[in-house]
């Protein structure tokens, strides 16, 4: 089966800089993007353990920008999640990164270092299509199996991802998919309690949601197993989950709509995934 993947990019506000003898700042803030990756790219350096699991990932580079606007001497700073190989494809990624450089007294900033975020996701997927169960080592977190439909017009700058007509109800035209960073998710504790029945689930679950302009999943609908112990967990569950308010990129997210999945025996194994209540 062919596959196509999610490409976003996006910048890290660097620290204040500390006083030094040179001009050139050590960090910048911006680069305006002059080429990245296509999609095709990205599905050949996709980690292979990751792209077989169909799981997405994240990793933060920083990398020096060249006079010529070419990422050089990349580090990764963070991977996650860890031991899929996210950090070394967003390595390899960087060779195509090009940015339109700074502009300082005329002159492009020349060794400039910038954080870089690398997302990594798989294409948008039909909720109500079965899905093979694909196991991992840890389980997976409530939430973590989710991506959003956002609708974009001509001008919007492109993420990598291919564009596809949007469903019914959700755009006049076109849309793309988004990797979720959730501004707030169910914690360890909650979500032991909202999986307490669910041990003897078995089938896939997916639930379609909008989202309001607070970030609250609302107008949900549920596809799949959804007998009374799917149905009070997914409750649970949604009602604790928020959306941010803005994409990476910076599209608003309230219209847009939101894709869960719920793999049960995925989510009981990866409970400790979820995070830490807070004191």
């Amino acid at each position: 089966m062919s596959l196509r993947f999610v490409l976003a990019l996006g910048a890290v506000l660097a620290s204040s800089l500390p006083a030094c003898a040179q001009e050139t700042p050590k960090r910048i803030e911006r680069a305006e993007w002059r080429s990245l990756p296509d999609a095709n790219a990205m599905a050949q350096l996709y980690p292979p353990r990751a792209q077989k699991e169909n799981i997405g990932g994240k990793a933060t580079l920083d990398c020096r920008i060249t006079a010529e606007g070419k990422a050089s001497d990349c580090k990764v700073v963070s991977q996650t999640p860890e031991d899929y190989g996210f950090g070394e494809a967003a390595l390899a990624l960087s060779a195509g990164f090009a940015f339109n450089p700074e502009i300082r007294d005329g002159k492009p900033v020349d060794g400039a270092r910038r954080l870089i975020p690398v997302t990594f996701a798989a294409p948008p997927v039909d909720p109500s299509a079965p899905q093979p169960f694909r196991a991992t080592a840890l389980g997976k977190a409530i939430g973590e199996d989710a991506f959003m439909v956002v609708a974009v017009k001509d001008d919007t700058p492109r993420n990598g991802s291919d564009r596809f007509a949007c469903p019914a109800g959700e755009g006049p035209a076109d849309c793309e998919g988004r990797f979720i960073h959730w501004a707030a998710r169910p914690d360890r504790d909650q979500a032991k309690a909202i999986l307490a029945g669910a041990g003897d689930l078995t089938g896939l679950t997916s639930t379609r949601c909008g989202i309001a302009a607070d970030g609250a999943l609302k107008d949900c609908v549920t596809t799949g197993e959804a007998g009374p112990k799917a149905a009070q967990a997914i409750k649970a569950a949604v009602e604790l989950l928020r959306a941010p308010a803005r994409t990476d990129d910076d599209l608003p997210t309230a219209g847009a709509s939101m894709r869960i999945r719920w793999n049960w025996p995925e989510l009981v194994k990866g409970i400790d995934r979820n995070p830490v209540a807070k004191p």
